[in-house]
């Protein structure tokens, strides 16, 4: 694997705070002293445009704040939001420095473990489109996602508690009680807890239905490999 330099990592995050947080921890925790630059972008600004349809004011307003990543001193980016890699092609190539792709971190682990069937978790953007199973199509992995009512309740879960940061146990149990039944009703081989808002949740359950895969984990992991 071809690394990119030790230098400064670059993280747009804010999509949401919580999960920006998550990140910083596993990073400096993997590589005291590690050099961060953090570039918080307003969460309505990328939400909101996906939301109505409006992928290029997304591409260009994230491809803006890596901008100023680059000119605060970052030799590399990742952005730390599953949803927001809607646009990540369009953003990448548009960048001053390399950004590193979360989904193609999360891609390869899946390939490298043997799994063909998966399922996904997020927000309804990522569990609705098609930009997540596109990446995973090229390595002959099928992406399966939770019925109409359970990404409703997984988005509303999502928006209402997690993104501010509030961990009701109830939610936990309601959220493995849908990895259940996709477990039982599809087959799959493991989940993509695919909202880096979701992955400090999910760590504190003690047997899960099946393996989960913390992104957020898998991405820092890709980030260190790289920057090596």
């Amino acid at each position: 694997m071809k690394t990119i330099g030790s230098g400064t990592i670059g993280l747009i995050g804010g999509i949401g705070p919580e999960s920006t947080v998550d990140y910083y921890r596993l990073i400096v925790a993997a590589r005291p002293g590690a050099s961060v630059v953090i570039n918080s972008v307003d969460m309505k600004r990328v939400l909101g445009p996906i939301a109505s349809g409006d992928l290029d004011s997304v591409a260009q307003y994230l491809a803006d704040e890596v901008q100023r990543l680059a000119r605060a001193g970052a030799d590399f980016a990742a952005i730390t939001a599953i949803t927001a890699h809607i646009v990540f092609d369009r953003v990448r190539d548009a960048s001053p420095i390399p950004v590193v792709s979360l989904l193609d971190a999360v891609r390869d682990r899946v390939q490298a473990s043997g799994w063909t069937k998966v399922g996904l978790i997020g927000t309804r953007y990522t569990m609705s489109g098609t930009f997540v199973s596109d990446v995973f199509s090229q390595a002959g992995i099928a992406i399966v996602t939770p019925d109409t009512d359970e990404q409703t309740y997984i988005h509303d879960k999502y928006f209402n508690e997690l993104v501010r940061g509030i961990i009701d146990p109830q939610t936990r149990d309601g959220i493995v009680r849908v990895i259940d039944r996709m477990a039982a009703r599809d087959a799959i081989e493991a989940l993509i807890i695919g909202g880096t808002d979701f992955s400090p949740m999910l760590r504190a359950v003690a047997n899960p239905p099946v393996p989960f895969l913390d992104v957020t984990k898998i991405h820092v992991d890709r980030l260190m490999e790289l920057s090596q």
